[in-house]
């Protein structure tokens, strides 16, 4: 691939190794996001678009006019590809660093001190020593000060939204191809050279499904799955994803008999022999690449003992982690 030594408009986006949902939208659309903004920051699925710059740019955009005077967009196209977004990352089909707005409870006087008002319907109370089972929690607090939930010796707790915000919620710009690929597109951001195969384009008029399966399958199968032959990983990888290439049945499946040709087709592994057996470490080492797992369960913390009454914590810091 020839390198771009003249950098214009756009092509500062590309720099970046992970992009916010919403920049991932715009982008895929072909537009500055910069030069646009949400009317409603909370609500992408139902906000309007108002633009803010770029008045030169973006011949044939539908542009709209609103009550107060001010220029936007139709929101329609970027309404889609939002929604599209949204849904892989709840799913666990698009690997996505997840981030959500929290904030400290209000408090409210009765009698002779002090109480916290429940959270909203769209909230979860957290205790504010928690810590997430995988990883670490990516928590943006719209309070003036997270450390000062205490301030009037509440219960040292966290509201936070359960949608995410999808402005502080990012995907990798690599898995953002790879998701694209599966989906059949190739949006000009994101192939800026586009996509050389023909055989991938599923309008080309010698399109084959089980081609575009089985080189698809060989690709993203670098070694078996553990205690399974490349065969048997090469087949329950075409009846997971095979649907993408066109390969589903009238019930929107892969038949197994489907899978077991697309399988014979891409297997490099045709010496026969027993099944190697592999470690964990070896799996997810450049083999079947790592489930997507966007979310993990929420473990509280006794802020007073530790995390003493848990074996799987009692090596886990006690200090809340911000």
């Amino acid at each position: 691939m020839a390198l771009n030594s003249n950098l214009r408009g756009l092509d500062f986006w590309r720099l970046a190794d992970e992009l916010s949902v919403i920049d991932a939208a715009f982008l895929t659309l072909m537009l500055e996001p910069g030069d646009f903004q949400l009317v409603s920051p909370a609500s992408p699925m139902t906000s309007q678009i108002r633009q803010t710059s770029g008045w030169g740019g973006y011949d044939g955009v539908e542009r709209i006019e609103f009550d107060d005077g001010t220029m936007g967009i139709n929101p329609s196209e970027f309404r889609a590809v939002f929604k599209a977004l949204r849904a892989a990352i709840l799913s666990d089909k698009l690997r996505a660093k997840i981030g959500n707005l929290g904030r400290h409870p209000d408090y409210c006087w009765f009698g002779s001190e002090y109480f916290p008002v429940d959270p909203n319907d769209d909230e979860s109370a957290l205790d504010f020593g928690f810590v997430l089972s995988w990883g670490d929690p990516t928590l943006f607090s719209n309070s003036d000060s997270i450390l000062s939930g205490r301030r009037l010796g509440g219960e040292g707790k966290l509201y936070v939204l359960k949608e995410p915000d999808w402005y502080h919620t990012s995907v990798g710009l690599e898995d953002l191809q790879d998701w694209f690929k599966s989906r059949g597109v190739a949006p000009l951001f994101f192939f800026p050279e586009g996509v050389a195969d023909g055989f991938r384009d599923k309008n080309h008029a010698r399109y084959s499904p089980k081609l575009a399966t089985a080189v698809a399958a060989w690709e993203h199968v670098n070694r078996p799955g553990k205690n399974k032959s490349v065969k048997q990983t090469l087949a329950d990888w075409t009846v997971s994803n095979g649907v993408n290439f066109g390969l589903g049945n009238d019930d929107g499946a892969v038949s197994a008999t489907v899978a077991e040709e697309i399988a014979k087709i891409a297997n490099w592994h045709t010496s026969g022999g027993a099944t190697p057996t592999y470690t964990e470490v070896d799996e997810t080492d450049g083999g079947v690449p790592y489930p997507v797992q966007n979310f993990e369960e929420v473990l509280a913390i006794d802020l007073q003992n530790g995390a003493s009454g848990n074996p799987s914590l009692r090596d886990i810091d006690d200090e809340p982690p911000f």
